[in-house]
């Protein structure tokens, strides 16, 4: 089936070292589990055998199938002390967007995510404003969605576990309700377009312009910071666009023996400027204050007044001649024409944006109200001497044609004397924007302003604010026409008011529509919010940002299969902005019972319904218990030490878990979106192939082991399938853009971004294993107190339930092994998999030292699990084994395939009783989505990796 795939034996085969691989691939897999292998899983496989410091085979279990950067179901490890760690290598998953959303960058244009990644996002923290870069782009399928639309007209799509901001924090979309509020940023940008790869600087162009620099040493400043020879589509050219609108406005470019570019402005305003200098590869001066004197003659009278000036340079003749060579003015600006340079006129409409917005920053009006409601209109005044009136009237109508191409009306008016000053008498020519509201609603949320904090965030306000009151004009418009209608139709004033009198809608509206004969359209109410008030309310939730509040119209889920997408972010907020709106490790162990199961047969639907009222489940459940972050804090630490302490677990609870249910751990590097996920889910059993599971003994391999392990033909046994939850995969995400922030730091050559990993031995390999360690102790925690809980449920019909073993699944862990018949520590990434030690093993819980540890393969629902012990894993792959059946259909063509009715058949004919939170949840984990597990153990105990002790039929199966 694969080119690259050898047969071994009937159970192994080998995919040989080549190309990029370090070592061989081990595929512990029998032809007919090879035959469900998807070519991406091969892939993936050989993808990891390349990673640095890999020892060993690269090892793949009868489980596998396609995963997130390295197949579920593999193995592999590398050398302590000089390998990697790999977050992609230990398991991950995504919630994302549907492809047709559109995603704001910081440079005001947007794109749809399916596009993929193409320039760095807006990011919102702390009543901030960020630039956030995606490292990661990311896409899967899913079989339901949710589409949210607001009261203001924004609509988002996205699976139902996508986090979605409010002024209570994030809340999974499936969880909003109509009226809710959503954060917004009204701001919208224009369409990406590609740039032409046309030139815009050479050395004939440069030789146009008579610069009494060397020009040779200026091609070669300007050709080290890649800006020689400059193209349209250069990434440098966004950044020349916002400096040269702003020089044209409030800068200066100084010539004589050296050059100065001068820019003046608030000092925070200057810093983002600087920023973008830095991009460019030049170094700007600090921002310097200075209290000056003016005194203007105006035609008014004479005008003295002080202030403070605020202003950078960039000492360098290489960009003052850059920008003079791109269009901008040098000197003077009032004695010489100016122009919109004509490759800025042909540009694509993101380009013009750029130049517009930081030359309103500069120079356009603040947006403010001449009452509660109605805004000044937005004006762009320049001044030029008496001689050069008719150019400036030529470069203002450039600005209103290319305004007119963001559908933004504006009219030019007539010049007039402004002032005499020490350089003479100025004349003022304005353009001014019409102030409809829709009009204003365009140039507020399709231009807006760049390098000017205030006017950015008022006009944000502003655009949300118009859209408000939009709307309830248009309603009082509608109730206006109904109210007359309603009066010809003879119903009575008081009937009338009765219907349509509501908050908007007074009873004085109510008589003016009917007898008043209207000469001028609606108004807003009387008791319409004043945008001051709009302003001082959202500032306080959100800071001088530009974000608002607005209202959940609408939610709908749909049962839709969609590819959906997402990106990792690199700033520690983890959110950008799609449509308007702010967006954003398991186990499984085993209890027994001396009970037979004939005990509870009259009384297992009631103690499934215990267990599911117990047991918060589903996708995004919330916890019943409470914690404190200090609290939280101690269990990631303590691990099952906390739930002793807390009196939800034994000593024998600790003694049968994996490493005693404790790994060093430190709460050091979590960022806040993970304690907060873990605050809420702790306790929970989620959604997906997480389960509990009634089940009986069916069936004894091995009599003597399954004695000593408790487990008897018909006893009751209980599997809980759990992890860390939101918090692990939070932590998987800050892991994941920690080491693709490193990936220049390190230079790994890897074959997949999914792969990012660090050195073992370094900083950010430390802080990946500490977190990992600290979502592997909530997870035994986790699982714990649903031990707890089921515990309570069995204790009220008279039975007891022991802990026989929990065992971690998706983990990364040191351990020793030989190879090359020496002795190595090496650390084992499971993803996928888990333990399978044989007796003797000194990482072994004393219990389990005579007979080795308990391995616990669960299949899918409806269908078999297994108990088995190690046998020869640790000489043939790292001490691991599979850790279930595997998918084999994918969620989605689950749904589509299968029908709930039949599931639910062929379960009762099984005489198994399900209760779960959603029946989407029945068919995607229905047993026909997953490889035959006694295949699975067959190949496991064929290759000796572990040998089966005992078999497990389900009886009651909880699902989230």
């Amino acid at each position: 089936m694969f080119e690259e795939v050898t047969k071994v034996n009937a159970n192994e085969y080998v995919i040989k070292k080549s190309g990029n691989m370090n070592t061989d691939c081990t595929l512990y897999l029998n032809e007919k589990l090879l035959n469900q292998v998807e070519q991406e899983a091969i892939n993936q496989i050989k993808n990891a055998s390349t990673l640095p410091g890999i020892v060993g085979n690269a090892y793949a279990m009868p489980d596998m199938h396609s995963g997130y950067g390295a197949p579920i179901g593999c193995v592999v490890a590398f050398d302590f002390e000089n390998g990697i760690i790999s977050p992609g290598v230990t398991g991950f998953d995504i919630n994302c967007l549907t492809g047709d959303s559109k995603i704001l960058s910081d440079l005001g244009y947007y794109y749809k995510i399916k596009e993929g990644i193409k320039q760095n996002l807006i990011a919102f923290e702390n009543k901030k404003l960020y630039s956030n870069v995606p490292k990661l782009f990311l896409s899967k399928q899913v079989n339901k969605i949710v589409k949210i639309n607001t009261k203001l007209g924004y609509e988002i799509i996205c699976s139902e576990d996508h986090p979605i901001f409010t002024n209570k924090g994030k809340i999974f979309a499936n969880k909003l309700k109509v009226d809710d509020n959503v954060m917004i940023y009204p701001f919208e940008g224009v369409k990406y377009e590609k740039p032409k790869h046309e030139l815009l600087l050479d050395k004939n162009k440069l030789s146009r312009f008579n610069l009494p620099f060397n020009k040779e040493t200026i091609i070669k400043e300007l050709e080290s910071r890649n800006l020689w020879p400059l193209y349209l589509d250069s990434d440098k050219v966004p950044y020349l666009l916002k400096i040269i609108g702003f020089v044209t406005g409030d800068g200066t470019i100084n010539i004589n023996n050296k050059a100065t570019v001068s820019f003046y402005g608030l000092s925070e305003d200057l810093n983002l400027i600087r920023q973008d200098a830095l991009k460019l590869g030049y170094i700007p001066t600090k921002v310097y204050s200075r209290k000056r004197a003016h005194t203007i003659n105006t035609r008014y009278s004479e005008v003295k007044f002080e202030n403070i000036e605020q202003s950078f340079n960039i000492n360098s003749q290489s960009f003052a001649s850059l920008l003079i060579v791109l269009g901008v003015l040098a000197g003077d600006k009032t004695k010489q024409d100016i122009v919109v340079p004509n490759w800025i006129k042909t540009s694509p409409l993101w380009y013009k944006r750029l130049y517009l917005a930081s030359f309103f920053g500069a120079y356009m009006s603040t947006t403010s109200t001449l009452n509660k409601y109605n805004f000044y209109v937005p004006t762009l005044g320049q001044d030029k001497e008496k001689s050069k009136i008719q150019n400036l009237v030529e470069f203002l109508t450039d600005i209103k044609l290319i305004l007119k191409e963001f559908n933004i009306d504006s009219n030019l008016l007539e010049p007039t004397y402004e002032y005499s000053g020490k350089k003479g008498d100025k004349y003022r020519v304005r353009l001014c924007i019409d102030s409809n509201s829709q009009n204003l609603i365009n140039l507020f949320s399709k231009i807006g302003y760049e390098y000017n904090i205030k006017k950015l965030h008022l006009s944000g306000l502003a655009a949300a604010y118009l859209k408000q009151k939009l709307l309830i004009v248009n309603k009082r418009e509608i109730i206006a026409k109904q109210a007359k209608q309603m009066h010809t139709n003879d119903s009575s004033k008081n009937e009338i008011c009765k219907v349509l009198v509501d908050f908007d809608i007074n009873e004085r509206f109510i008589e003016r529509s009917i007898w008043g004969g209207r000469k001028t359209s609606s108004r807003i109410a009387f008791n319409f919010e004043s945008f001051d008030n709009f302003v001082k309310k959202n500032e306080k939730l959100f800071g001088k940002t530009g974000f608002c509040l607005d209202l959940i119209k609408s939610i709908k889920i749909k049962n839709k299969l969609e590819t959906v997408y997402d990106f990792t972010m690199s700033h520690k907020s983890h959110n950008f902005v799609a449509n308007n709106i702010l967006v954003s490790n398991c186990g499984v162990r085993l209890l027994t019972s001396n009970t037979n199961i004939g005990l509870i047969e009259k009384n297992k639907k009631q103690i499934l319904d215990d267990l599911f009222k117990n047991i918060p489940s589903g996708v995004g459940s919330e916890t019943k218990e409470k914690l404190t972050k200090q609290e939280l804090f101690e269990l990631t630490s303590k691990g099952i030490d906390y739930a002793i302490a807390n009196g939800i677990a034994n000593k024998n609870d600790k003694e049968s878990t994996e490493d005693y249910g404790c790994l060093k751990g430190s709460n050091e590097f979590l960022s806040q979106r993970a304690i907060s996920r873990a605050l809420a889910q702790i306790g929970t059993l989620g959604s997906g192939n997480h389960f509990l599971e009634v089940q009986i003994v069916d069936e004894i391999f091995d009599e003597k082991l399954a004695n000593k392990w408790n487990l008897h033909k018909n006893d009751l046994t209980v599997m809980i399938h759990s992890g860390s939850r939101g918090f692990g995969h939070q932590i998987a995400t800050d892991l994941i853009k920690l080491c693709l922030d490193s990936q220049t730091k390190y230079k790994f050559n890897l074959p997949d971004s999914q792969l990012a990993c660090v050195p073992i031995q370094s900083l950010e390999g430390e802080k990946c294993l500490q977190s990992m360690n600290a979502a592997a102790n909530f997870a035994y925690v986790n699982r714990q107190m649903m031990t707890f809980k089921t515990r309570e449920v069995f204790e009220k019909y008279g039975f007891k339930l022991d802990l026989l073993y929990d065992v971690a699944h998706n983990i990364a862990k040191k351990e020793q092994y030989k190879i090359d018949g020496k002795l190595q520590d090496v650390l084992v990434h499971r993803k996928g998999a888990t333990r399978a030690f044989a007796k003797g093993n000194k990482l072994l819980p004393d219990k389990y030292l005579e007979t080795g540890q308990p391995v616990i393969v669960p299949g899918s629902m409806g269908t078999c699990s297994y108990v088995l012990v190690g046998d020869k894993a640790e000489e043939k792959s790292f001490g691991s084994v599979a850790h279930g059946a595997g998918r084999i259909m994918s969620r989605s063509s689950a749904l589509r395939n299968l029908t709930y009715e039949n599931v639910m058949k062929e379960l009762s004919q099984k005489n198994i009783e399900i209760k779960t939170m959603t029946r989407k949840g029945i068919l995607e984990e229905a047993p026909e989505s997953y490889k035959d597990v006694s295949e699975v153990i067959n190949v496991l105990k064929e290759n000796k990796l572990a040998k089966p002790v005992v078999k497990l039929k389900p009886v009651l199966v909880m699902k989230g």
